[in-house]
C-alpha cells in the first residue's frame, strides 16, 4: 500500500481490505489525534458497519456478541490490517484463545473435551455450523 510506513503491517496486502481497494484513510483520519481510537474517523462498530452492513444484524439477535452494547469491539476478535485466518480473525498460537478469553467456560481442561475445540478448534467450528456463540 503506497505510503504505509515498512513494516507497519505486513499482512495488509492479503487483506480483504486491501483487496476491496480500501486504504489507510479509509478507516483512519491521519490529523485526528495520537490515539488509536482517536484516529478512527468513527468509533467501532459505527465505523466498521458502513461496509459491513451485513453483519450488523447479527448483533440484534437474542444471542449476540455484545458489540452494539460496547462490551466488545470489533477489533477484539477481528485485524482489519490482514492475518491468514478467513474474515481476518486474530491469530495466535492457540486459536480458541481468541474466543475462550470471554467464553472462559469453555477454555477447560475437561475429562471429554467438546470435539470442536478438541480437534477443529471454534473459528472453524463456528464457521461450520453457523452458530456465533459456542457453548462447550
Amino acid at each position: 500500500m503506497p505510503g504505509l510506513p515498512r513494516g507497519a503491517h505486513p499482512n495488509f496486502e492479503r487483506s480483504p481490505h486491501a483487496k476491496a481497494g480500501v486504504g489507510c484513510t479509509g478507516c483512519h483520519s491521519v490529523h485526528a489525534g495520537d490515539t488509536e481510537a482517536k484516529l478512527l474517523k468513527a468509533p467501532q462498530p459505527t465505523l466498521c458497519f458502513q461496509c459491513h452492513a451485513d453483519v450488523k444484524p447479527a448483533f440484534a439477535m437474542p444471542f449476540h456478541h455484545k458489540v452494539n452494547e460496547g462490551l466488545i469491539k470489533c477489533s477484539d476478535c477481528h485485524d482489519a490490517h490482514g492475518t491468514f485466518n478467513a474474515s481476518n480473525v486474530k491469530s495466535t498460537a492457540d486459536q480458541n484463545a481468541i474466543c475462550t478469553k470471554c467464553h472462559a467456560e469453555t477454555r477447560g481442561p475437561w475429562v471429554f473435551e467438546h470435539a470442536a475445540v478438541k480437534g477443529e478448534g471454534c473459528v472453524d467450528a463456528i464457521r461450520r455450523t453457523g452458530r456465533r456463540i459456542l457453548v462447550c
